[in-house]
């Protein structure tokens, strides 16, 4: 298993979040034991909770979103060939929400920001990703990925943005987006546009961790890099 994929932040490509079909696989079958690890890993550290949230980080709604995965593992097989190339739609989502996140990483180093009104901020970035997003995967994949995909993000959303943004919460997460009618047994019953689609697309484009997309990596590295600094002054207040 891959640590960082578990790390979960808004800007990370989550297009591979459990790795190749095997390894999807290996992890539905042990998931029971890898989460116990985690949580006892994170209780041992008292502000882990607190200063992975700042980078979209809750452990529960991790743990949801593998479940989700874990049950239409075929389909995310699917997907997985679906978001192998890049798409330039998802590329400026990216690259907008990597400049929003480096300015407000900077105002939480500038200004001291409270918890609260960061996370007023960080929600609103994170549902605005998400948004966009969405409107890429309808262009390349299929209805069926697309709900698989849809329902994936929107369990990892952290619940006190679910608070916060809950009209955003409520239009872009909906039961009705997750095409689980297109996803019995496999994720089958695309439509033929659907499926003409479904072979173009769009991952590996978000976070930079690669540095396969033209400058990204520094762009993140730089992110991060204000966000420790954001993270020790938290720390400190814990």
């Amino acid at each position: 298993m891959k640590p960082d994929m578990f790390l979960m932040n808004i800007t990370h490509d989550r297009s591979d979040f459990m790795g190749d079909i095997a390894m999807a696989k290996s992890l539905c079958n042990s998931k029971g034991a890898v989460f116990q690890c985690m949580t006892q890993v994170m209780e041992t550290c008292k502000a882990a909770e607190s200063v992975l949230s700042y980078w979209g980080h809750q452990q529960s709604s991790v743990e949801q979103a593998v479940n989700v995965i874990c049950n239409d593992i075929q389909l995310y097989d699917k997907g997985l060939k679906c978001f192998a190339n890049g798409n330039p739609a998802l590329q400026r989502c990216i690259s907008d929400t990597e400049s929003k996140m480096m300015d407000l990483a900077d105002k939480q180093v500038q200004k001291k920001l409270s918890p609260d009104a960061y996370f007023r901020d960080f929600c609103g970035i994170h549902f605005e990703q998400l948004r966009c997003e969405l409107g890429g995967w309808k262009q390349t994949c299929g209805s069926d990925v697309v709900g698989l995909k849809t329902e994936f993000e929107c369990r990892l959303i952290q619940t006190h943005c679910k608070n916060l943004q809950v009209q955003n919460y409520q239009e872009l997460c909906g039961e009705s987006k997750f095409a689980k009618n297109l996803r019995a047994g496999g994720g089958g019953g695309s439509s033929a546009t659907d499926q003409s689609t479904s072979g173009t697309n769009i991952g590996n484009v978000n976070s930079g961790q690669t540095g396969g997309n033209g400058g990204a990596s520094s762009t993140s590295g730089s992110i991060f890099a204000l966000l420790l600094s954001a993270v020790a002054a938290v720390a400190l207040m814990l």
